[in-house]
């Protein structure tokens, strides 16, 4: 790992960067310094005029969603959805392609990220989910409805819905990724597609993204949605669960 802004590590060649989220002692958990490092990697690198990235994460899983302990368990939590929609966004939205590689896992908040790139490559082995029904939540309806149109209903359905952990193979089969690596290469994939992406100008790249997120960006506003989240953020059930995670953590 050449260099580390917070807990994101960075390492560059000619054409693509590759930027590791470096938590692996909390299983790349993201919490707000992390979500913080990676809208600053991404700023750094926009500036720098890299032609494409690879975002993985360390210790062979890529995350495992949000870091229970940046969380209370009630309403003041839309702070931290806020954070992984403005890391999400950074990443939709930095002038140059972006590619996920999943190795290992990637749950919850970790699905958010991946997704807001532009490819995922997935290792055969990976497992992949959203348990916000588990956790009494809806999840942030922005971030909901942008990964529908990411990865279709079907899995959308599976992995949201239903509460389902895919397999790398599986969430492949149903259209969740761009290219399906063995284990312990996704890396390796991620980094030949960045190095082809990286031949298209940045202009155009840039303004063939924006007109991706316009398409992706639907009716997600809506303010009844918004208020059914809030109520469901404070629900007493939802706030055991959270406290539940923690001791979990704590005992780890």
């Amino acid at each position: 790992m050449g260099e580390v802004l917070g807990t994101v590590g960075i390492d560059r060649s000619d054409l693509a960067t590759h930027a590791i989220l470096n938590r692996p002692e909390a299983a790349n958990a993201l919490n707000f310094e992390m979500l913080t490092s990676l809208v600053d990697v991404i700023a750094a690198e926009a500036d720098s005029g890299t032609r494409a990235l690879v975002l993985s994460g360390s210790g062979g899983g890529f995350s495992a969603g949000a870091d229970f302990n940046d969380l209370t368990g009630g309403g003041e939590d839309r702070g931290f959805d806020d954070a992984v929609a403005l890391a999400a966004r950074a990443l939709t939205e930095a002038p140059f392609p972006v590619i996920a590689a999943v190795e290992g896992f990637a749950f919850g908040a970790g699905v958010d990220l991946a997704w807001s790139c532009d490819a995922v490559v997935l290792s055969e082995d990976a497992r992949v989910g959203v348990p916000s029904t588990h956790l009494g939540i809806l999840y942030n309806p922005e971030s909901l409805a942008l990964l529908h149109s990411r990865i279709g209903d079907r899995a959308w359905r599976r992995i949201v819905l239903l509460g389902d952990e895919l397999d790398g193979t599986t969430a492949f089969s149903l259209g969740m990724g761009e290219a399906l690596a063995p284990p312990g290469r996704a890396v390796a994939e991620a980094m030949r597609l960045a190095s082809k992406a990286a031949a298209g100008t940045r202009e155009a790249v840039a303004a063939t993204k924006g007109f991706s997120r316009a398409i992706m960006e639907r009716t997600a506003d809506d303010p009844g949605w918004q208020a059914l989240r809030m109520d469901l953020l404070d629900n007493p059930e939802r706030r055991e669960a959270v406290l539940e995670r923690q001791r979990g953590t704590k005992g780890s």
